[in-house]
C-alpha cells in the first residue's frame, strides 16, 4: 500500500509483491489477508486498463465474502467492482456495488482494512459513488456526497486518502462549470501531493489545474497539462482520464483552437475503444459534434 501511494497504483514493481502476498494468503487460508492481496492486484489491473482482470479479481473477493462472511472481503470487492463497472459504462450496477461496499464500512476500518496506509476503502467507495451519481444524472446528490467524503478524509488523518478525495471534489467543480473553485481545489491538491511525493495525485491535479487555466483564458495552463501528463505516465496509470481529455478539448475550443479540440476528442475516443472504457463516450461525441 505504501509503494502504491508513492510509485502509483499501476507501477510494475507492485505486481510481484501482490502475487507473493496472494500465495501466502492462500497458504494460511485467511480470507481477510487473502482479499487484501487480491484487492491490491485488482487495483493495479484496473489502473493498467485491464478491467476484465480487475473485475475477475473483485468477483473472487465477493465470492470469498459469500463463502466466509468476511466483511473486509465484501468491502474491498464491491468497491473495486464498482469502479471497474463505471469505466465500462454500467453506471447503475456500479452505484449498487459502491453502495454495497459502503454498507460494510465501519469507523476505524482504515487501521484494519487498509493497515493505516493507502486509500481508505470507505472514502474511496463514497468518492466513486459521487462520480457515478453525477454520471447517472443526480448532480446534487453527487456534490453532497463528495463533500462528505472530503470531510471524512480530513478527519481521518490519511494524507493519501485526502489527496484522492480532494481530486474528486475538484472534478465535481469542473463538471459543474465552476472554474475558479475547480482551479483553486486542483492547485491546493497539486501543492499538497507534491510536498508528500504522491506523483499520481500531483499529476491528476496539475492536469485539472492546467485545463481550468486554459478554459479561463490563460494559455500558459498547457504547461501544467504537460507536466501532469508526464507525472501520470511515470506512475504507470492507464485507466480513466477520458473525462479529463474531454475537459481539455473543451478548453482548446474555448481558446479558439478547434483543430486541437477535435484532435483531443478523437484521441480520447480511440483510447476508449482500445481500453474498453466507454464511460465518457457520450460527452466526447457531443463535443465532437
Amino acid at each position: 500500500n505504501a509503494l502504491m501511494g508513492l510509485e502509483g497504483q499501476g507501477a510494475d514493481s507492485l505486481r510481484p509483491i501482490w502475487l507473493r502476498a496472494i500465495e501466502l494468503g492462500e497458504r494460511v487460508g485467511d480470507a481477510d489477508e487473502l482479499t487484501a492481496a487480491l484487492h491490491g492486484l485488482a487495483v493495479q489491473e484496473a489502473d493498467n486498463a485491464d478491467l476484465a482482470a480487475a473485475m475477475a479479481l473483485a468477483q473472487r473477493q465477493i465470492d470469498i465474502a459469500d463463502a466466509t462472511g468476511s466483511r473486509f472481503a465484501r468491502l474491498r470487492g464491491h468497491g473495486t467492482m464498482g469502479l471497474a463497472l463505471f469505466y465500462r459504462g454500467r453506471g447503475r450496477e456500479a452505484l449498487a456495488h459502491c453502495q454495497a461496499s459502503l454498507s460494510c464500512y465501519r469507523h476505524g476500518d482504515f487501521q484494519t482494512v487498509t493497515f493505516g496506509v493507502g486509500h481508505d476503502q470507505g472514502i474511496f467507495a463514497r468518492a466513486t459513488s459521487s462520480w457515478t451519481q453525477w454520471w447517472l444524472g443526480m448532480p446534487d446528490a453527487a456534490f453532497g456526497e463528495i463533500h462528505e467524503a472530503v470531510a471524512e478524509a480530513e478527519q481521518l488523518g490519511s494524507f493519501l486518502t485526502l489527496a484522492m478525495a480532494r481530486n474528486f471534489l475538484a472534478m465535481a467543480h469542473q463538471l459543474r462549470r465552476e472554474s475558479e473553485a475547480a482551479l483553486q481545489q486542483a492547485q491546493i491538491n497539486a501543492a499538497f501531493a507534491h510536498e508528500l511525493g504522491f506523483r499520481f495525485w500531483e499529476g491528476v491535479a496539475l492536469f485539472a489545474a492546467g485545463v481550468e487555466r486554459v478554459r479561463m483564458g490563460d494559455s500558459n495552463g498547457l504547461g501544467d497539462v504537460e507536466r501532469g501528463i508526464g507525472l501520470l505516465n511515470e506512475s504507470g496509470s492507464h485507466t480513466g482520464g477520458l473525462n479529463g481529455l474531454a475537459a481539455l478539448a473543451e478548453a482548446h475550443h474555448a481558446a479558439g483552437n478547434s483543430g486541437g479540440a477535435l484532435a483531443t476528442v478523437d484521441a480520447a475516443l480511440q483510447l476508449s475503444r482500445e481500453r474498453g472504457q466507454p464511460y465518457w463516450d457520450a460527452e466526447l461525441m457531443r463535443l465532437k459534434a
